[in-house]
């Protein structure tokens, strides 16, 4: 540097940012800064500007790190460094929170902490939701679950905001496989069914027992079993059902729809004309109606609906349904990230 004071590294570091040599852009400028410094302070009105360009030059070089990958800790020496030259630099700081999370062994509190700073610095460092993701990730490998899930839904839904096409970026697609792991409910439910038996004259009454698991508005599988009787008969049912699930009201979280199959077997004791018989055999069933989540999150569901059962020995049943879903026990849930 001829002149001593910078200007000439910052001159070549400007011509290697417009020709996207990022890296060698970065080194010069970094030169360019540390001279100017020491410099004739009447020669340094260039050094906002080569601070502004270095800027873009490691947000460039972070960018493509996400989009393609690399060696983490290179570029968790590469965040640290752009911390100690650019002050409240955001982007760098979801960088090395990034890596954090990516080292062996990984340094989880360490990578929250840093993370949390991005976000204290600016709402959305990168513009696409991808800080939000990495936190979430983070939480949900800590087991807070809530935090984990509130962070995840703002990168999903920043990055639609950002993207026409969401799902051509992997982090999105890790994000939203994430999303569906910790929205997955295992479930225990009670539930009383009013039935019309077609063989009888009164209708009778139900109990169900049933565990299932399933995604809220989205799908439901589960067993169940239910027993009950009348003054002429007694039955009970043990089948599995599949349930398909939407929301009545988008974007409410709290009332909505759901029409399910299932089947199974039955056994049914009978007293008719003063004489006893068995029957047993399979059947099979459809129904629908309503379902009503307090809090979608909780786990804890109340159902509405009617069913139709068809046995093929040659008698059906309608049934009115209500039954409340309660949250099994947590389990925790492995997800790797690619």
């Amino acid at each position: 540097d001829l002149a001593g004071d910078g200007w000439v590294h910052y001159l070549l570091g400007w011509a290697y940012k417009e020709k996207a040599e990022y890296f060698l852009a970065k080194n010069s400028l970094t030169k360019a800064l540390e001279q100017g410094k020491t410099g004739d302070s009447g020669k340094g009105a260039w050094i906002v500007s080569a601070q502004s360009l270095l800027q873009e030059c490691y947000e460039q070089l972070f960018y493509l790190f996400k989009l393609r990958g690399g060696s983490y800790k290179q570029y968790l020496a590469l965040a640290e460094d752009s911390l100690a030259l650019i002050n409240n630099f955001a982007y760098g700081y979801a960088v090395k929170g990034y890596c954090l999370m990516n080292l062996a062994p990984r340094r989880l509190d360490e990578a929250i902490t840093t993370l949390e700073e991005a976000l204290v610095i600016a709402e959305d460092p990168t513009g696409d939701g991808w800080t939000y993701y990495v936190l979430g990730w983070a939480y949900k490998e800590k087991g807070e679950k809530k935090k984990a899930v509130t962070y995840l839904e703002k990168a999903q839904r920043r990055c639609e905001q950002c993207n026409p096409y969401p799902l051509q970026i992997p982090w999105y697609k890790q994000c939203t496989s994430l999303l569906r792991a910790l929205s997955k409910q295992s479930t225990k439910t009670i539930g009383l069914c009013l039935t019309q038996y077609d063989k009888e004259e009164e209708p009778y009454l139900l109990t169900e027992i049933g565990f299932g698991k399933g995604i809220p508005f989205e799908y439901y599988t589960g067993l169940k079993f239910r027993v009950g009787c009348s003054e002429k008969a007694l039955l009970g049912e043990l089948g599995t059902e599949l349930g398909w699930e939407g929301e009545l009201f988008p974007k409410k979280g709290f009332l909505g729809w759901y029409t399910m199959i299932g089947g199974g077997f039955y056994g049914a004791y009978l007293t008719r004309n003063f004489e006893d018989c068995y029957e047993h055999g399979f059947y099979f069933t459809f129904g629908g109606g309503l379902r009503i989540y307090p809090h979608q999150n909780s786990g804890f569901r109340l159902t509405l609906g009617t069913e139709y059962q068809n046995y093929p020995r040659g008698f059906n049943n309608w049934s009115l349904v209500a039954a409340i879903s309660l949250p099994s026990v947590k389990r925790s849930q492995s997800i790797n990230r690619y």
